[in-house]
């Protein structure tokens, strides 16, 4: 009886065999399925930029947005907003389901708990309900004509944006090889990459949960020397000077490529309201430094890249992405806070004038 039906997909491995079976599952009734890059799931349909989304809503208009049947499965989900909006617009229903049985209330909502394997239960539920396509249930044609406008207010943003995290970001994950894996470091990082299209074939993985920085590149590190296929890493400079003896490894594997973010400090602390007033911003907080990686990646070994404008960095980035170079890589991009923090709260500006 529910109108307004939503799927929330959280952070999942690759390959989890859900692609076909939300597919199906759509098919039979009017639904929005809303997943992050990390949650590794490709349908036709599914809404990806929905953090832009709701950054660009008025609150009169948050309401119409928020469904009143919710299912959520998978792991982390890195949108603040949605979790504000799900918190303050509650769903009538609330179905969570979690193949170990334990309680996750992310959302304070949660009705049901369905302990049950997500693909077992999205095929049932696929197979044994009645094939529904509300003619007047506008639901999913509100996010997706949302999503679409959106979409091309980005696209046009990073046209005319300067060299900052943003934009790098962008050209670099625009750049992925098919069938490539792409790690995200935490913070500022995984934040960046949801804001752009990534190809369906690249699989991403991230160390979320207690959002520290510790750990990222030992685990991509590992990761590549298990994998056959080339491993990305993109990561900030706190977060790979605190993990650096990841690469002081005898096992580093040829196909790792690093992308390092240096704009001098933990740049996130800049993008969010609290830590910009506190006098130990600075020191204490961002942990400002001058420091390059040059020196150090070399020293274990590793093909060294640099980039400090637009010129330079596509010169990098075909060769940097390239499969057949046969060299582990670090790719250092060199950006300032200042226009870092100012493009990304003037992205949000547009989004909200439009």
């Amino acid at each position: 009886a529910s109108s307004k039906r939503m799927i929330v997909v959280g952070q999942l491995p690759p390959e989890n065999g859900l692609d076909r079976i939300l597919g199906s599952l759509l098919e039979k009734g009017e639904a929005v399925v809303l997943a992050e890059q990390i949650g590794n799931v490709h349908t036709s349909h599914q809404i990806a930029n929905f953090d832009l989304v709701l950054a660009s809503l008025p609150e009169e208009e948050l309401n119409s947005f928020a469904p009143d049947l919710l299912i959520t499965l998978g792991g982390h989900l890195t949108s603040k907003r949605l979790k504000q909006l799900l918190r303050k617009h509650k769903p009538q229903h609330h179905w969570d389901i979690r193949p170990d049985g334990k309680i996750k209330d992310t959302f304070q909502t949660i009705i049901d708990l369905i302990p049950a394997n997500a693909a077992n239960f999205l095929q049932q539920l696929a197979e044994n309900i009645v094939s529904k396509k509300d003619k007047g249930n506008n639901f999913s044609g509100l996010w997706q004509d949302k999503s679409i406008a959106v979409d091309l207010e980005v696209a046009r943003f990073m046209k005319e944006a300067p060299f900052c995290d943003l934009t790098v970001i962008n050209a670099f994950i625009q750049r992925l090889p098919q069938q490539s894996t792409l790690h995200l470091s935490s913070s500022a990082p995984i934040r960046y990459a949801q804001i752009s299209k990534l190809n369906p074939t690249v699989s991403v993985l991230s160390n979320r949960g207690t959002n520290g920085i510790d750990g990222s590149m030992s685990t991509a590190v590992g990761y590549a020397a298990a994998n056959d296929g080339l491993t990305f890493l993109q990561i900030g400079d706190l977060s790979f000077f605190y993990d650096i003896n990841a690469l002081w490894n005898k096992q580093i594997s040829k196909n790792l490529r690093i992308v390092l973010i240096n704009n001098g400090g933990g740049n996130m602390f800049h993008l969010i309201n609290g830590p910009q007033q506190s006098e130990a911003m600075e020191d204490y907080i961002a942990c400002h430094h001058n420091e390059s990686a040059k020196d150090r990646v070399l020293a274990f070994g590793l093909h060294y890249l640099s980039a400090t404008n637009f010129d330079e960095l596509d010169r990098c980035l075909p060769y940097f992405c390239n499969p057949g170079e046969d060299y582990p890589m670090v790719l250092e991009v060199f950006t300032h806070t200042e226009t870092n923090a100012y493009v990304f709260s003037r992205l949000f500006e547009a989004l909200k004038d439009k």
